[in-house]
């Protein structure tokens, strides 16, 4: 008797332990025990322990008077017939609804498309990106399309039929997945190394990544990617994704990941860490000027590096599970699931790739309604966005200041003339007494500053400690009142973090600008245009702090020759190139004008030619 309830208690635990964590409460647990002490007491009159089936459906019975023996049989016959662990490599998980699936994977393949078309066209479009070495960001994008427009399309096809989804389709999807792969690790190793020749070698004579060299490391790279894929794919070499087997040969597994995966990442952090150093080395000469292409340059390949960032980052959680595999055996759920996150590394990217082309004047909205698309970017997304500054009046003073994240305390904001909170906020944070006087200043010094360059508009500073110095931004926006036809609005956030030397004479200063415009004009040859986009640009330097020349001159300086070069670039590139592209799809004159420039030319060129025959005669 102690026996057979030991057995039973055994079961129970294990059982329970078994139900909550691999079933997810699919099988009635108390369905179950009735069930299986029913028929105990049936069994006990035969002197047969029998293993019962937790469903309707009859199973053959199996006579032992092993404990340990029924726990491994019911535990065996429990996995087989539930699938306690069918996470699909295709479809995610199947205790997702299928509309759900299907929503997600569409929406990932959608928005990856469009962004790697982005990606594309910028490169074709813009002026300054029209260069061979930048046609390594274009390899990675369409490296990134086989990902959006044939993986994740198959997925979505095989949820709609409705179907067990074959052993070929997980295959072919692997077999793309591991050539993107591939190609995109090749690709951002090859763009470091030409963002190094761009920016740290004497650009003299020509170029070593030219048209004819680019084109060849393109094509072997694609060569070695669609190789190294096919080999896996057709004669399974390695590890296999869908049936996870792998047939032991690690001599081959050791080099593909050495020569194609370990050794190109490797290479490519080292060449963006010399980069960082030789550009700092570069800047501090005092004869360096760097052009206005050199800073374009330098911002690109910072996002270059960014982005390789994100690659690891998003990838490296397979990469620890796989290897972790080898070892240990893993879900099926945590293993595919790791893989699908390194497939939809663009997703961030994406988003913010589309904020920078939507309108500025309409960001709240847009914002709302990607956040709507992708919860699950909600923080990432408000915290890198930036949005059009809101006025306030302060009620003591009644001057108007700007609204921001950096004044905001819970929902109450800081006015920075009267330094109280609105709505009132007892435990809101305040700057230190020392930094409090330097904030007062500096909104005066640029209060002037916004008088004179903009001739109205509203600015406001915050200033805020840090551990070794102290942080603010500048914040300038001018809206347009609608007269001569033109409406729009100038917003600059100008984000300044000082850290202080040890010495007290001298200071590092690291500003951050971000400046969104747009402009809508009414005319009669024209029609109504609409114009909008941002800029945000970076700049690092070491400055002398004394009587002459305090942290409010310093930081004045930079923020005057940065938004000088941000207005720069807006009337160069931006003004430049959309009033090309006006021109060009439409004339600003009437018909009727042209007629008679024409017929007026058509005169003067008969008259020319009957004075000519005058002559000649």
């Amino acid at each position: 008797m102690t026996k057979r309830y030991t057995i039973l208690l055994t079961w129970f635990v294990n059982f329970n332990y078994t139900h909550y964590l691999t079933s997810g409460g699919n099988i009635p647990l108390l369905y179950c025990i009735i069930k299986y002490i029913k028929a105990r007491s049936e069994a006990q009159k035969m002197n047969t322990t029998t293993f019962i089936p937790f469903s309707n459906a009859q199973i053959p019975t199996i006579p032992t008077t092993d404990g340990s023996k029924l726990l491994l049989t019911s535990l065996t016959t429990i996995a087989a017939k539930y699938n306690v662990d069918n996470f699909s490599p295709v479809t995610l998980s199947p205790h997702w609804s299928r509309l759900a699936r299907l929503l997600l994977i569409s929406f990932l393949s959608v928005i990856g498309s469009v962004g790697n078309v982005f990606m594309i066209s910028s490169v074709m479009v813009e002026d300054h990106l029209k260069k061979a070495g930048n046609t390594f960001i274009v390899n990675v994008a369409l490296a990134d399309l086989l990902i959006t427009s044939i993986l994740m399309p198959c997925s979505t096809i095989v949820l709609l039929a409705g179907m067990e989804e074959p052993l070929s389709v997980c295959r072919v999807q692997w077999f793309f997945a591991a050539c993107a792969f591939v190609i995109t690790v090749l690709s951002l190793a090859s763009t470091a190394i030409e963002n190094y020749f761009r920016l740290c070698t004497p650009q003299d004579g020509n170029s070593w990544f030219n048209k004819s060299t680019t084109t060849t490391v393109i094509l072997i790279i694609w060569s070695v990617g669609i190789i190294a894929s096919g080999m896996q794919y057709s004669l399974n070499l390695s590890f296999d994704f869908c049936t996870r087997k792998s047939n032991g040969d690690f001599t081959y597994q050791a080099t593909v990941i050495g020569l194609l995966l370990m050794l190109p990442l490797c290479f490519t952090f080292y060449t963006h860490m010399r980069i960082i150093r030789d550009v700092k080395r570069f800047t501090k000469t005092p004869n360096f000027r760097p052009s206005l292409n050199y800073t374009w340059d330098l911002s690109l390949a910072r996002t270059n590096f960014y982005s390789f960032l994100i690659f690891i980052a998003f990838w490296l959680p397979f990469g620890i599970v796989l290897s972790y595999h080898t070892t240990a055996d893993v879900a099926n759920k945590v293993f595919y699931s790791t893989a699908w996150i390194g497939l939809s590394e663009l997703q961030m990217d994406c988003a913010l790739d589309l904020m920078r082309r939507l309108p500025p004047q309409q960001i709240e909205k847009n914002l709302i309604d990607l956040i709507d698309l992708v919860p699950g970017l909600c923080e990432d997304l408000l915290s890198s966005v930036d949005q059009p500054l809101k006025i306030a009046k302060d009620r003591e003073s009644g001057k108007d200041y700007l609204l921001c994240d950096y004044n905001r305390d819970g929902d109450s904001y800081r006015s920075p003339w009267s330094n109280t909170y609105e709505p009132p906020l007892e435990d809101g944070s305040m700057p230190s007494e020392r930094l409090r006087k330097l904030e007062i200043e500096a909104n005066l010094a640029f209060d002037q500053y916004r008088e004179m360059y903009y001739e109205g508009g509203v600015s406001s500073v915050y200033l805020w400690d840090l551990d070794h110095g102290f942080a603010g931004v500048i914040l300038i926006k001018k809206a347009g009142d609608g007269s001569k036809k033109i409406k729009g609005c100038w917003d600059s956030i100008h984000v300044v973090e000082v850290q202080e030397k040890s010495s007290g004479r001298t200071a590092h200063y690291k500003l951050t600008s971000t400046t969104m415009l747009w402009l809508q004009t009414n005319k009669i040859g024209s029609g109504t245009m609409n114009l909008g986009g941002s800029l945000t640009r970076q700049v690092e330097q070491d400055a002398s702090i004394n009587e002459s020349s305090p942290h409010i001159a310093n930081i004045g300086r930079m923020v005057e020759d940065m938004e000088n070069k941000i207005r720069s670039t807006l009337n160069e590139i931006y003004f430049g190139k959309t009033k090309d592209i006006g021109n060009g799809l439409r004339s600003i004159q009437s018909l009727d004008d042209q007629r008679q420039q024409v017929g007026m030319k058509m005169e003067l060129a008969a008259a020319l030619e009957r004075r000519n025959v005058r002559g000649d005669n």
